[in-house]
This record gives structure tokens, C-alpha cells and sequence, in this order.
């Protein structure tokens, strides 16, 4: 009988683990959702992996608010932000066919049951990855209603879409990651068995 201690360890040795093939073999053709795009970890993220990994499929954004709307903001928010200056200067002239062919704006919002706000999902069930969630309120002053709504009703549509789509999730919290943990956490110390809040 083996003996976990939850530390990453079964009977006091190191789980053997198979190495992680590289990154880019793991995007190539894959397509990702990503919530959060015009805050501060989406954009960034978005950038990254535009910037290093494109042989990633689409990235799907769901931004907040109608077609019309959701696509100003991504223009205003990200496209026109500083963060996309690399890419737009690595580009050049390519940079517009570029995020034409990889990036598709979807409107929406997490707080809502299938995030899609006109009802029509444009992503066909087996197609979809993974979804990274970076969407948050991260404002203190907010009301509890709508930090509720955001950050718990949120997460948990996030949770259901990715089950409906078949889809991979990653949860990116700028905060409260370590739940009720005291101390200092590291990568390799965490326990196998312990939920994380955040």
C-alpha cells in the first residue's frame, strides 16, 4: 500500500513524473478561450501568447457587452494598449491579418448562464481547448451582491461552460490564491489534497 503525505511525495520519494512536452507542441492548433482579455493578467496573457506561441489556433475573448460594444473595447482596451506595442512593432504591416485570423471577439459575460450574451455560441462543442479565466472584481468597494455574482456565480458559469464545450480550465486568480493556507506557499510544496480558494 502506498503513503501520500500530500506533498508531492509517495512514500517519502518523489512522484515520478513524465517530462511536459514543449509548449509549443502543446498549442499548436489549439483553441482557447480567454475571459478577462481587457484587464490587466488578460491582457498580458493574450499578448504572450500571441506574441511567442502562434501556432495556437484562435483565441476566443469574451468581452462584456453587445457585438457593437465588445468589439470597441477589445480595439480601445487591448488592441490599442501599450502592452500590444511589441507585437504590433515585431508585425508590422501583418499585424491587423494577424489578429483577424486568430482573434474572435465573443460578447458576453461570465455573470450570465452560458456566457454568451445573444444566446448564439459561436464555438461548436468538441472545438474548444481549454478556457483560461481571468476575469474577475477585483474591486474592494464593489457591493457584495456583485462581487458574488463576479467572482462566485462567475466562476461557476465558467465551470459549467467549460463542461458543456468539453474544455480544459484555467483559473487565474490575482488574489486569495492560497485560501486558508497561513504562511508562505511554493510551487512544489502544495498539497495534493487541499482546495484552493481564489
Amino acid at each position: 500500500m502506498s503513503n501520500s503525505n500530500g506533498n508531492g511525495k509517495l512514500n517519502g520519494k518523489p512522484h515520478p513524473t513524465p517530462p511536459m512536452p514543449p509548449l509549443e507542441q502543446v498549442l499548436r492548433k489549439r483553441t482557447i478561450m480567454l475571459t478577462g482579455a481587457t484587464g490587466f493578467l488578460g491582457k498580458v496573457f493574450l499578448y504572450l501568447l500571441l506574441r511567442w506561441h502562434p501556432e495556437v489556433e484562435r483565441v476566443y475573448l469574451l468581452i462584456r457587452g453587445d457585438k457593437k460594444s465588445s468589439l470597441n473595447r477589445f480595439r480601445r482596451e487591448v488592441l490599442d494598449s501599450p502592452v500590444m506595442a511589441p507585437l504590433r512593432e515585431q508585425l508590422g504591416a501583418r499585424f491587423a491579418k494577424f489578429i483577424e485570423e486568430k482573434v474572435v471577439i465573443i460578447p458576453g459575460d461570465i455573470t450570465i448562464e452560458g456566457l454568451v450574451g445573444d444566446g448564439v455560441d459561436p464555438i461548436k462543442r468538441g472545438t474548444l481547448d481549454a478556457v483560461v479565466h481571468c476575469a474577475g472584481m477585483v474591486n474592494f468597494e464593489a457591493s457584495l451582491e456583485k462581487a458574488i455574482s463576479v467572482n462566485t456565480i462567475g466562476v461557476a458559469n465558467v465551470i459549467e461552460y467549460c463542461k458543456k464545450h468539453d474544455a480544459a480550465m484555467m483559473h487565474v486568480s490575482t488574489c486569495y490564491a492560497a485560501g486558508v493556507a497561513d504562511g508562505h506557499r511554493y510551487e512544489d510544496d502544495i498539497a495534493e489534497n487541499r482546495c484552493e480558494i481564489g
